[in-house]
């Protein structure tokens, strides 16, 4: 497990004096029931709240609402997952934010913004050791800006490890369409960082059509684009990453440290390599042990 990382550099509290309420907003009930597991362990546990996304509540204005006004009360929010931290960032005003293993929806401006930490999902030294494993080289990495600290981490394992990497960051949706072909003519897989112009929608389609047509594989941030049509991504195991976050949660608690590190951190071990069957069963590679197929 990674130490706290000074999540609140532009925070509304110093280290002396910690946050009087955090709200952990958790958007699946086996991850809700895993971290309010580990809350409950925490010393001064009773300033944190574990509230469950309901099912629709985006639409919903009543309960949309309440949710909100529960979020308002708040010094931290925490929202865990995909759902929970998209809803978080689109509503949050000034009130500090740690998300936790979003892979997808965490636009690059967020990152940069310093009352925004978190953890990615991201297991960097996994999927290197999948993309070394499939006898993928040159690896082209596309990102947005925001994501420059991660892409860094990604070339310098891949380097580590003999992998040729080709950067190339995409800072428009104009951008998009010569970049990932360029990209997909000089690289024989494209890992893509998980700004939503990369990894939803048009900008994730087509990528994929590209992807099929040139027969690069495409390494993801998370299931949901290896549903999709991406070969790989990684999976950090709930409970492993709800210790991690809390964590860094008792170290808030407690009034906080130097910094260790970056505001924003990749998932420590016990991450899952996830790939799409029908794509390895089209390109004849050959799982790695332990892999999980998908769907």
């Amino acid at each position: 497990m990674t130490r706290l990382a000074a999540l609140l550099l532009a925070a509304r509290w110093s280290a002396a004096a910690p946050p009087a309420s955090v709200a952990v907003v958790v958007d699946a009930v086996p991850a809700a029931a895993s971290f309010r597991t580990a809350v409950a362990a925490l010393p001064g546990n009773g300033r944190v709240t574990v509230v469950a996304m309901d099912a629709g509540v985006e639409a919903d204005p009543i309960a949309r609402g309440r949710l909100l006004a529960r979020l308002a009360r708040a010094d931290l929010i925490v929202p865990v997952g995909e759902r929970a931290t998209g809803f978080v960032l689109a509503e949050r005003e000034d009130v500090p934010v740690f998300f936790v293993g979003a892979a997808s929806l965490v636009p690059g401006g967020a990152l940069a913004d310093p009352g925004v930490s978190g953890i990615l999902p991201y297991n960097v030294a996994q999927s290197l050791a999948a993309v070394r494993a499939l006898g993928l080289s040159p690896l082209a990495l596309a990102y947005t800006p925001g994501y420059e600290r991660i892409a860094g981490l990604v070339e310098s394992g891949a380097q580590a490890l003999g992998v040729a990497v080709i950067r190339r960051p995409i800072r428009a949706r104009r951008e998009m369409g010569p970049a990932v072909r360029d990209l997909m003519a000089r690289a024989r897989v494209v890992w893509v960082l998980g700004d939503p112009l990369l990894t939803r929608e048009a900008g994730f389609a087509f990528l994929v059509e590209q992807s099929i047509a040139a027969r690069v594989p495409v390494i993801a941030p998370g299931r949901f684009e290896v549903e999709r049509g991406a070969l790989l991504a990684t999976e950090p195991a709930v409970d492993a990453l709800a210790g991690q976050a809390v964590e860094r949660l008792q170290a808030i608690l407690a009034g906080g440290t130097a910094p260790d590190g970056a505001r924003i951190r990749e998932a420590g071990d016990g991450a899952h390599v996830l790939y799409n069957r029908a794509l390895v069963a089209r390109w004849n590679f050959t799982p790695g042990p332990g892999w999980r197929g998908v769907p």
